[in-house]
């Protein structure tokens, strides 16, 4: 069966497992002497896991934000966002299972799997109500946990979430081939990350650095990260659509996309919000597929805002759509 599938795509399997392990490269980087990573890492073990994370807590705050990253990402996806927030907020920024610096082995990689690590992870640290800001797959995880744990969610940031039905598109294919998911991420490559960094995640370049390609590595990298990020491809894209869960969320909700974004076009950033009674849709223009990266000032002022506004700021039925135009 394995021979036959192969022989049936091998004209373009190889053009797609190119495509497909770099679109979803979505991190920010680990340097090395980073002052993140110097005052603020902290490991924790669960269940036999080393979990990487960052705590970060000013004297006097009164509201917590729960991170979740993205495919091949990491804590360090919000480097950028992180200094102009923590001054008011308490930061909790996670390395999620087979990311990062946590473990990469011992893990069931999925979405359930994942829930249920964010559900452990918050309750060590003592944190019982928290605002989520999630990117990309980490939307997809993020709306799961809200199904399953609303009461622990006040308002819910979504930052170019991935999770409807059909909206990977084309590396939604490479995501389907199974063992074949293996075989080709074991061909990943630190100079497949850096193609693919600079032509398909930003719309300026320039924003592409030596420490964005050492985090996308540190993800996606060395034989257990690969082997990781094989079981989360097959298990978590594509796989089980949110769309009727996000019809029933009920809690204020902020998305932020780029109009750029060649991983998940902005098109669906429309189908997300209407799906959503009441939700906030901010586009920004000039943008790809890391606003907190290229748009870290804006992506935090929308962020702050949204928070501070009442609970009640996203009205039933009412959908808010902002264009916001290169600063």
């Amino acid at each position: 069966m394995l021979k036959s599938a192969y022989s049936k795509y091998s004209g373009y399997f190889s053009l797609v497992v190119l495509f497909v392990m770099l679109t979803g490269c979505s991190s920010t980087g680990y340097r090395n002497g980073s002052s993140l990573k110097k005052r603020y890492s902290e490991f924790l073990d669960m269940k036999g896991l080393k979990i990487h994370y960052y705590d970060i807590s000013p004297p006097d705050y009164d509201k917590t934000l729960l991170f979740i990253h993205g495919w091949m990402g990491s804590a360090y996806d919000y480097q950028d966002i992180i200094p102009l927030l923590s001054e008011r907020y308490r930061l909790i920024v996670p390395d999620l299972p087979g990311c990062g610096l946590s473990s990469k082995k011992d893990f069931p990689f999925t979405v359930d799997g994942y829930v249920e690590f964010l559900r452990d992870f918050t309750e060590r640290l003592g944190i019982s109500r928290y605002i989520i800001v999630a990117h990309s797959m980490g939307g997809h995880i993020a709306v799961r946990f809200i199904e399953r744990y609303r009461q622990a969610v006040s308002k819910l940031v979504l930052i170019a979430p991935d999770g409807l039905k059909g909206e990977e598109g084309g590396w939604l294919f490479f995501a389907g081939l199974g063992p074949l998911v293996d075989i080709g991420l074991m061909f990943n490559t630190r100079l497949f990350i850096k193609i693919s960094l600079r032509m398909n995640v930003f719309y300026d370049p320039s924003k592409l650095t030596e420490g964005l390609i050492n985090s996308v590595s540190m993800s996606s990298l060395g034989w257990e990260a690969k082997r990781a990020q094989a079981e989360i491809t097959k298990n978590i894209i594509g796989r089980d659509p949110i769309d009727k869960t996000l019809e029933s969320l009920n809690l204020p909700v902020l998305i932020i996309w780029g109009r750029q974004d060649k991983v998940l076009n902005s098109k669906w950033a429309y189908k997300y919000a209407e799906k959503i009674s009441g939700a906030e849709l901010v586009i920004l223009d000039k943008c790809g597929h890391m606003p907190m990266v290229e748009k870290p000032e804006k992506t935090a002022a929308l962020i702050r805002e949204f928070i501070e506004q009442k609970e009640s700021f996203n009205q039933p039925g009412n959908l808010n759509r902002n264009f916001v135009p290169e600063l």
